[in-house]
C-alpha cells in the first residue's frame, strides 16, 4: 500500500523510553474510564495494576512482535492498537484494544 505524504507504519511500543510506557499506561487506563467510567479496576487497590499492564505487554510483543503498537500521525501518537490471536486457533486473531486521543489535530 503506498503511503502519503507524512504518513508512516505504526512503530512498537518503546518500552526503553519512559514516554512510551507512559503512553501504553495512560491510554490503557482511558480505555477503562471510557468503557467502565472509571480506570479502578486498571490500576487495582494495591495500585499494581499499571505494571502488571506492562509486564503483559512486554509478554505480548515477546511472543507477537508487532502486535501492540502505537499508531502515529506525522510526528504524533494517536492511539495504540493490541492484537492477539485466538488461544485455540492460532491461525484467528482479534483486536483486543483499538485506542484513538480524543484530540487529534487535522
Amino acid at each position: 500500500m503506498k503511503k502519503g505524504k507524512g504518513e508512516r507504519e505504526p512503530h512498537t511500543y518503546r518500552f526503553g523510553t519512559v514516554r512510551g510506557q507512559d503512553l501504553c499506561v495512560q491510554f490503557r487506563a482511558d480505555s477503562f474510564i471510557c468503557s467502565f467510567g472509571s480506570a479502578t479496576r486498571f490500576y487495582k487497590k494495591d495500585g499494581s495494576g499499571s505494571e502488571e499492564y506492562l509486564q503483559w505487554l512486554r509478554q505480548r510483543i515477546t511472543e507477537i512482535l508487532n502486535s501492540c503498537v502505537h499508531v502515529w500521525k506525522e510526528e504524533q501518537i494517536i492511539g495504540q492498537i493490541e492484537m492477539m490471536r485466538c488461544q485455540h486457533d492460532s491461525s484467528v486473531g482479534y483486536v483486543n484494544l483499538f485506542y484513538l486521543t480524543e484530540n487529534i489535530t487535522v
